[in-house]
Formats: structure tokens, C-alpha cells, sequence
């Protein structure tokens, strides 16, 4: 009986087994040309995502960069206002700039 199921497998064609033509194209492949155009969607859409995601971070670090030279040229505009204020011709007794009087405090 063993001779039997070996000459049935025998002449099988083994062609028709390991390929399919549907208009000369081999289904077999098929499943790697899935893949491959799986694969490549997928780099794709990761390059978009990081190239957007770089985007959006450089648009916040330049609004943050612009707020923080704003923070800077007021800070040195406030800094230099009050040594101006506490400079020697202010505690000669000249007027304040606003109607603001000068309040002498005698140091020990």
C-alpha cells in the first residue's frame, strides 16, 4: 500500500503544487510583495510622523527663544533703570522721574 501513496505523490505535478499563475503572476510571491510594500508604508509614514514632529519642536523653540529674549532685554532695561535710580545724582537729592520722592535711609 505504501508503494501506492508513493506513486500518487509521484505523479502529482509538483509545479501546479508550488506555483499558481493567475496572468503571469505567481501567487506564491505574492505574500513578499505584501510585505515589502508593508514595510516601506510603514518607513514612510515613521519618516513623515518625525519630520512633522521635528517641525512642530522647532516652532516651539523659536516662540520660546523670542519670549526669552523679551525676558532678557526687560530684565537688563529693569536692571539698568534701577542703578540709575540708585546712582549719585538721585541720592543728591534731584527730583525722581514721575513724581516719586526719594527716601534716604541712613545706613550705622
Amino acid at each position: 500500500m505504501n508503494a501506492r501513496v508513493d506513486s500518487r505523490v509521484a505523479a502529482l505535478p509538483l509545479v501546479a503544487l508550488e506555483t499558481t499563475d493567475v496572468r503571469d503572476f505567481e501567487v506564491v510571491h505574492l505574500g513578499r510583495y505584501v510585505l515589502i510594500a508593508l514595510l516601506t508604508s510603514v518607513c514612510m509614514l515613521l519618516w513623515a510622523w518625525s519630520r512633522i514632529d521635528l517641525r512642530e519642536t522647532a516652532v516651539a523653540l523659536d516662540g520660546t527663544e523670542r519670549r526669552n529674549d523679551l525676558a532678557v532685554a526687560e530684565h537688563e532695561r529693569l536692571e539698568l533703570e534701577l542703578l540709575s535710580l540708585k546712582g549719585k545724582a538721585w541720592r543728591d537729592g534731584e527730583a525722581i522721574p514721575g513724581g516719586q520722592t526719594l527716601v534716604q535711609v541712613a545706613t550705622p
